[in-house]
């Protein structure tokens, strides 16, 4: 990939990347840079925003979570496909493709604390293709100054839903409900519990998950279209910032 401009402690970085194949797959190489230290990373697509994540450490907890390769030997992994699906076909029908795009760029900020920091890029591509569904990550920080059952009822309703990462140390239960009726309620211990049943690895120490594709089929996604009322409602053990991270499977221009 072309070269990661201005990789300066302290400073925001990007990269325009190269449009016409599908990618796979994009790697970042660190040097002299920690997981921590990498943070509001961005994908975009003719400028706007299609995966999100606060530090490259959430980056890289959900793909431990969904069993994918982590970061090894300095090399943070990005995926577009999703290889934890049980189809091979469903496994590519998020690849990025840009035979239709204008503008691909990624987009980090270096923390002021990293010491001769070095970004190199690298991307896993297949044939060109237009853009179909791709998996779109939002982040939607919150707080709340009181413990127990906190409800967010604003989530945006786009394409469908895969999973919902809840990152706070002590969310100790979700509750969904989609037009009223409840599509989980369980305490943090049996949702991980049936989430390492169907191989997944939870991160206990720091997120609660909330996983619509658990049997690694697309089909069982949650669909948004039509609903009227997505709630959901963890319960926190404590008081402060909660981030939500939603993953997303929807269009490009899908918007909720």
């Amino acid at each position: 990939m072309p070269s990661v401009q201005n990789v300066v402690s302290g400073n925001s970085s990007s990269a325009e990347l190269p449009v016409g194949l599908t990618y796979d797959i994009l790697y970042a190489k660190l040097t002299n840079i920690t997981l921590a230290q990498l943070t509001n990373i961005e994908i975009r697509v003719n400028g706007k925003a299609v995966q999100s994540f606060a530090t490259a450490t959430e980056l890289d907890d959900i793909n431990e979570y969904h069993g994918r390769r982590v970061f090894t030997n300095g090399v943070l992994p990005i995926y577009f496909i999703r290889p934890e699906l049980v189809l091979p076909s469903e496994q590519r029908i998020t690849a990025l493709g840009t035979k239709d795009v204008t503008t691909l760029s990624f987009h980090a900020d270096i923390d002021a604390a990293c010491s001769s920091p070095a970004l190199v890029l690298y991307a896993q591509q297949s044939a060109s293709t237009l853009m179909g569904v791709i998996t779109k990550i939002r982040r939607f920080p919150r707080a709340s100054a009181t413990s127990g059952e906190f409800e967010i009822s604003n989530i945006p309703k786009l394409g469908r839903i895969a999973c919902v990462h809840f990152f706070k140390s002590d969310v100790s239960e979700i509750l969904a409900k989609v037009d009223g009726r409840e599509t989980i309620d369980a305490t943090k211990t049996i949702l991980e519990e049936s989430q390492r049943g169907w191989g997944k690895t939870p991160i206990t120490a720091g997120c609660t998950h909330a996983d619509y594709i658990l049997n690694g089929m697309l089909q069982d996604s949650l669909i948004t279209a039509g609903v009227q009322d997505l709630s959901f409602r963890p319960t926190l053990d404590t008081s402060g910032a909660l981030e939500v991270v939603v993953e997303y499977i929807a269009g490009y221009s899908e918007e909720g």
